[in-house]
Formats: C-alpha cells, structure tokens, sequence
C-alpha cells in the first residue's frame, strides 16, 4: 500500500508538472479528478484489505466546525482586506462567472482527494506502523503533515522563479496540517478537514482559473526575510493550535481510554 501511494504522487506530480498544465492555470479537473478517484479507491483498499478504517463520521460535524474556526480565521479572516480588492477585479472579468462552477468543482475534488489520503489513509497507515513507538500519535501527526508539506513542492516544479515562496508555503501548510490532523483526530472526522482545505483553496484555485498561468509568471522572486518570517509566524500559530488540541486529546485519552481506539 506504501508502494503504490508513493507511485501515485509521483504520477499525479509529475503530470502537474507538465507545461501545457501550468500554463492553463495549473491542475486540470480532470487530473484532480483521477487523482480524487485513484485515493477513493485507496481508501476501499486499506478499509477492506488490510482493514484500517478511516474515520468519515459526519455526526462530529459541527463540534470540528467550531475546532476548526481558528484555523478558517488564520487563513481567510486575516487575509481578506487584502484579496478583497482582487476578488472584486475577479468579479467584473468577462466570462468569469461561467467559470465559477468548474473552479468550485476542481476545489472540492482537491478537497476530497488530499484529505482522503493524508488525512485518512496515510494517517491510518502511518499510526499502524508507529503503534509501538514511545509517542506514536505525537509522531503521526507530525509525520502525515510534514508529507502532506513536502507535497506542495510540486508547485515550484517547472517554474525556478518560484522557489522561495514555495518553500514560505510550505511552512505555512505544514503549520495548517497539524492544526487540521488534531481536528480529525478529536473529532474522528474526515468531514471537518474537507470544508477547512475547500474554504483554503477556494480563493487561489479561482484565481488560477481567472489568470491563468499567473502562479508561475516570469517574475522574479528573490528571497525575502519578510514573507520567510510571516509563513514562520503563521506556521507557529498553527504549531500552538495542535499543541492545545494535542493537550485536549491526551485529557480525553487518559478519562475515556476506548474512545481513542475505535474511530466511528
């Protein structure tokens, strides 16, 4: 099953890497659709072959909404005086509006497919594996969101220009993958994690679709201490949201052992 998550990656990578790919605005729904299909179908595997079940409780829903407000806030709220202005220039484009539906298509496919195999199945994979280390939750969190970082290298493939605010990215998504992983874990939800990512991607996907190309224009982008200090701020505070969801599970674990056990 590693094998064939590794193998797949690589596939889906190396195709987004194409450059009749990045210079249509990047992914094509088609691309995320087989890459959600490829993890559906990873998912029936673990589930049904070597019996990992991955948790996608829609009862817990709300109680990870409200864990998750901190995190929506982080990435959205304080950033919308700023994109604001741009959502608006998005608005008044010409045969913007028809994209719309096919933006808010590729976005919840993409939702749907990272959260399925990060969150879902490599968690699952990587807590079997670590189950008799010292800390083997502490190490499966850290682990499952430090790949999921890692996978985010592809959007400097192609286009050297941007390898600096790739990796300022890369920081901030690691910070938010840790974040994410405790709300699943406390909740034993994949559902919360998916409307986090759709909420997080919504508004650089559509830009993508209304600019296209523009991700990896010409420009230069040289290193900035700036952009480095803010994407370790905002990776901290994602760091300090899983810390106290961390401190939250290991209360719940010690009263209720058995609830940390069974996923429902």
């Amino acid at each position: 099953m590693a094998v064939v998550l590794i193998i797949e990656q690589i596939v889906l990578m190396i195709a987004g890497w194409w450059p009749l790919l990045i210079t249509s605005g990047g992914y094509h729904v088609e691309l995320i659709l087989l890459e959600t299909g490829v993890n559906l179908a990873l998912l029936w595997a673990a589930e049904h072959w070597l019996h990992i079940h991955v948790p996608f409780a829609g009862r817990t829903l709300l109680w990870g909404l409200l864990l998750s407000a901190p995190i929506i806030w982080l990435n959205i709220g304080q950033s919308l005086p700023d994109i604001w202005p741009e959502v608006q220039t998005m608005w008044r484009l010409e045969d913007f509006h028809a994209l719309i539906p096919w933006s808010i298509l590729q976005v919840v496919l993409i939702a749907v497919a990272e959260e399925v195999l990060f969150r879902g199945v490599v968690f699952q994979l990587l807590r079997h594996v670590l189950q008799g280390t010292r800390w083997p939750v502490f190490s499966t969190v850290v682990l499952t969101s430090l790949l999921f970082a890692l996978m985010h290298l592809n959007n400097a493939a192609g286009a050297p220009n941007f390898l600096f605010p790739t990796i300022y990215n890369m920081l901030t998504v690691f910070g938010w993958a840790l974040a994410v992983t405790m709300v699943m874990l406390l909740t034993r939800s994949l559902w919360p994690g998916m409307i986090v990512h759709f909420l997080t991607d919504l508004y650089p996907v559509t830009r993508q679709f209304a600019f296209p190309g523009g991700m990896y224009n010409l420009e230069d982008h040289p290193f900035s201490w700036a952009q480095l200090t803010a994407a370790g701020e905002f990776m901290l505070l994602g760091v300090v949201i899983a810390l106290v969801y961390m401190v939250v599970y290991l209360v719940i674990r010690r009263r209720h052992p058995q609830w940390v056990l069974t996923f429902a």
